[in-house]
């Protein structure tokens, strides 16, 4: 994704490009690697990635974008970019915010003066009951989901790290907005 490099995000440090799989159209933050992971915790989750870093899925911005209408993070996203802007959101501006979304969480975990260990289990417990909830969402016919998976969203957010996350990413839209602008009028 050239915004990301547009953007400078994380500095081009320890951001990764990886094939769009089913649970991943979102960029994510893994704040170690799958080795350091498994000799933590003596478990391998399939989901993990190999480095510590930011990585982001290999498709264009519209897909991401439609991921996020399909989970209502875009419509929180445009809630929460129009407290700070009048400019006009659009799918540029939501891909820029997922960006700095993660960038916030790698930033959240170099400044927390936490161990991995001690980031990761710092909100295990929110991160489980939600788990819980999206495991019974699978279990659900297909024309209830879409519902029950904006209102996880919703719980998502309430998260410690997330809203870290969303308070960083909303700062750096509102200081880069001619940047991004910049790069919506080169599309």
């Amino acid at each position: 994704m050239q915004l990301a490099y547009h953007l400078n995000i994380n500095n081009k440090k320890d951001v990764y490009f990886f094939p769009k799989k089913d649970v991943f159209f979102q960029p994510i933050f893994q704040c170690c690697s799958k080795d350091e992971f498994i000799q933590m915790f003596d478990t391998s989750p399939a989901t993990l990635l190999p480095h510590m870093g930011i990585y982001l899925p290999d498709i264009d911005i519209q897909a991401l974008y439609e991921d996020g209408q399909y989970t209502g993070f875009s419509d929180y996203v445009r809630d929460l970019f129009n407290e700070h802007s009048d400019e006009e959101f659009n799918e540029i501006i939501y891909a820029s915010f997922c960006l700095f979304h993660e960038e916030g969480h790698y930033h959240d975990f170099m400044t927390s003066g936490l161990s991995v260990k001690e980031f990761i289990e710092r909100d295990s417990q929110e991160k489980f009951s939600l788990e819980m909830q999206k495991e019974h969402i699978y279990t659900l016919p297909i024309e209830q989901r879409e519902l029950m998976n904006q209102l996880w969203y919703i719980n998502y957010f309430r998260m410690t790290a997330e809203k870290i996350a969303n308070e960083y990413a909303t700062k750096k839209i509102v200081e880069n907005i001619d940047t991004i602008l910049q790069f919506q009028s080169n599309e």
